[in-house]
This record gives structure tokens, C-alpha cells and sequence, in this order.
């Protein structure tokens, strides 16, 4: 979303054009309902994620970090000088460990911050294809009980997901829930095989612990269903960052973390709700395809960062 490439603009982190799609708003499609939405300010951008995670890493090495692969961590222990994990390759020390380890968080268990979910299960699968993207939006197809995103991530690539509640099903299964979008891809050539991610929603009792802090993901998720997640797990970084750099207790960036995921968390409930009722959406639907500045506004308040927010 345009947060999220204003945050990597500013860590200084490059991403080549052959890599990256942008796109100018939303589009949502429920049968013969559509509406769209642009944003007001910026544009988003498609990138496969093994693209970002190199580009990521390189901006991190020119910084000087270490980074040690195929060193998978083990269990850690406190000690008189600060914390020790011990990992595939030797101990390592530090003053604080970051479980950045995304949605099934091995830190956030062990460190006895989990919080069981007992409601619905949400999953996702997602899949790339050859093909030159169709549309400068990103594509939300509406069905019962699934949605179904297409994203430009590339000159020649489209990013499909799938995103639904309940048991197991497969992708084909998936697509042919969507007649319109099979017509789209008919034909075109299957890039990654399909993998999937779920149950989303994670809860957490806090996001630290003595000298462990949770960010990303890993500190509690609700759904991917408005696309910021990393948007706020960059904001999250950088207000841990501040925390430490002004020798602040980790209850303060608890505290920052609540504050700069608030909106985000509500605004995906009330989307959430518009999933699980068709009349409901439908009515939405087509408020917003007759006030298109509405809907422009209404991505405005999802994507602007709260006030005093970190700029990454």
C-alpha cells in the first residue's frame, strides 16, 4: 500500500523495476456490482515477496547487519549480561531478542505470549502467473465464504490469492468460485505453485517479555483482508527502535504498537463483517461505485498513518 512504499522509500530500500507493479487504487467485484477507489496520495506497489526480502537484505548488509543463514535458533536463556540463543552454528549474545518470525511464531510460544483464538479460521493460498497485468488495481472479487485478489507484481506477472473461512480446499477449487476471474487467466501459465498460509488470526497476551519483543506478524494478527501488514510491521519496527534508542521500558512500545495498529484493526473487522454477509456488501458495493470519492476518502482514513506515527 502507499504507507508501506513511502516506509521502504525512506529505510532506503530499493526495489528494481522489474520487480515491482504499481497500482493506483481498489477495485471491487461482486457479480455486477463494481467500485473502485484511487488513492488520494502515492501508489501501491505489487512485489513478489522473494523480491523484497533480497532487497531488504541488501540494504541491511550495506547498514552492516549480520546476517547468518541456514542458523536456525534454539531455545535462549537469560543471563547477568543480557540474553543467550543458541542457534545451529554457536551461542549468540545480545541485550534483546526480536521474534520477528512471522504468523506461527516459534519466540511468541515460547516466551508464553500466546493467546488461543477459538472463533472462526481464516486461510489464504496465492499463486503467480505469467501474464501482462490487466488492470493498474488491485482486484477484490467477492464470493460467499472466499475473495479472491489479483495484484500486478511485474510487467508480466499477476499475483492471485485467495482468501476464506473454513476447512481445507485447493486452489482450482478456489478459481472456479469465480467464473470471471477463470476467464482472466484462462490459458495463461502458471508461474509458483500454490501455497498457502492460515489460520491468520493470532492473538497475543503483550508484545514483550523480559528482554524478548515481538514485531511483524509475530506480535498478533487479525486477517490480510486490507493488505497493511507490512505497512505496520514496518511502523512497529522503527517505534521498537525508538524505544530502545531512548532507553524506554518495552511497555512503552507495547503501548505504540496499540496506537499505531488501532484503526488498522478496526477497519479490518468492519471488512471482515462485509465478507461474511453478501446484502451487507452488496449495499456497500454499490454506495461506493456511485460515490467513487467516497471510497477514495475511505482509503485515505485505512492508509494514513496515525498521529505521531514513526516514519520509517
Amino acid at each position: 500500500m502507499p504507507a508501506g512504499v513511502l516506509a521502504l522509500r525512506r529505510m532506503g530500500v530499493e526495489i528494481p523495476a522489474g520487480a515491482r507493479a504499481a497500482f493506483i487504487g481498489i477495485r471491487y467485484i461482486d457479480d455486477d456490482a463494481v467500485a473502485e477507489g484511487r488513492f488520494a496520495h502515492g501508489v501501491g506497489w505489487g512485489i513478489r515477496r522473494t523480491a523484497l526480502v533480497e532487497s531488504l537484505a541488501a540494504r541491511a548488509r550495506a547498514l552492516g547487519a549480520d546476517l547468518r543463514y541456514q542458523c536456525a535458533a534454539g531455545h535462549w536463556r537469560n543471563t547477568a549480561e543480557g540474553i543467550l540463543l543458541d542457534t545451529e552454528s554457536g551461542p549468540v549474545h545480545g541485550s534483546l531478542l526480536v521474534g520477528a518470525d512471522g504468523l506461527h511464531s516459534r519466540v511468541r510460544k515460547l516466551a508464553g505470549l500466546e493467546c488461543r483464538w477459538r472463533g472462526p479460521l481464516r486461510f489464504g493460498l496465492r499463486r503467480h502467473f505469467v501474464l501482462p497485468p490487466w488492470s493498474s488495481f488491485v482486484e477484490v472479487y467477492w464470493g460467499d465464504g472466499a475473495e479472491a485478489y489479483i495484484t500486478p507484481a511485474g510487467p508480466e506477472r499477476v499475483a492471485v490469492a485467495f482468501l476464506w473461512s473454513g476447512g481445507r480446499r485447493n486452489f482450482d477449487e478456489l478459481l472456479a468460485a469465480f467464473p470471471l476471474l477463470g476467464q482472466r487467466l484462462a490459458g495463461a501459465m502458471a508461474e509458483t505453485p500454490a501455497r498457502g498460509a492460515g489460520p491468520f488470526r493470532q492473538g497475543v497476551s503483550q508484545r514483550y517479555a523480559e528482554r524478548i519483543a515481538l514485531v511483524g506478524d509475530a506480535a498478533g494478527y487479525l486477517d490480510p483482508i486490507t493488505g497493511e501488514g507490512l505497512t505496520l510491521a514496518f511502523d512497529c519496527a522503527r517505534a521498537l527502535t525508538d524505544t530502545l534508542v531512548r532507553h524506554q521500558p518495552l511497555a512503552v512500545y507495547d503501548s505504540a504498537y496499540r496506537r499505531l495498529t488501532f484503526r488498522h484493526f478496526q477497519t479490518t473487522r468492519v471488512v471482515l463483517a462485509l465478507a461474511r454477509s453478501r446484502p451487507l456488501r452488496r449495499a456497500a458495493i454499490a454506495g461506493l461505485s456511485h460515490s467513487p470519492r467516497l471510497f477514495a476518502k475511505l482509503l485515505g482514513v485505512v492508509t494514513r498513518r496515525p498521529a505521531n506515527a514513526p516514519m520509517t
